[in-house]
């Protein structure tokens, strides 16, 4: 028996998992009508998700190229508040992901900004870079 289940009915854990398998898979750019599910699902259940699912959330999506407006100016509002709470790698993700995405508003990457300071000793070579380039494309060095 096929059983279908409401999106409202699904954690926002296991749908954040959904959008992350969706854009490692590689496929995701072919998956537009799940992910617009997925982006309206999420949003709505964005205060129940911890620092990780905020930055995989906005990295899945950056990743597969949905860079739904509302669900990034949803998270940034989030994700600016809690930035407090991402540990280096979470806060190298995101910002990467709303640089990639095209999202850089200035609110949130000075809250990234103000989060990375305190965790510097935290990050590797890599994520360094990769958030050191993120604040480069998104335009706010200066955050």
């Amino acid at each position: 028996t096929t059983q279908t289940v409401s999106a409202d009915k699904v954690p926002a854990r296991q749908l954040v998992n959904i959008a992350h398998g969706v854009a490692r898979s590689g496929r995701g750019q072919s998956m537009g009508a799940l992910m617009k599910v997925l982006a309206r699902s999420i949003e709505r259940r964005l205060g129940d998700c911890n620092a990780q699912e905020l930055a995989n959330t906005a990295w899945a999506f950056s990743k597969v190229g949905h860079l739904d407006t509302q669900l990034f100016k949803a998270l940034a509002n989030v994700a600016e508040k809690r930035a407090g709470d991402f540990n280096a790698q979470e806060l190298s993700n995101t910002v990467w992901a709303f640089a990639t995405a095209g999202h850089s508003e200035a609110k949130l990457f000075k809250a990234l900004a103000w989060a990375v300071e305190q965790r510097l000793d935290d990050f590797t070579a890599q994520g360094l870079a990769n958030t050191a380039w993120g604040f480069a494309k998104a335009g706010q060095v200066d955050a």
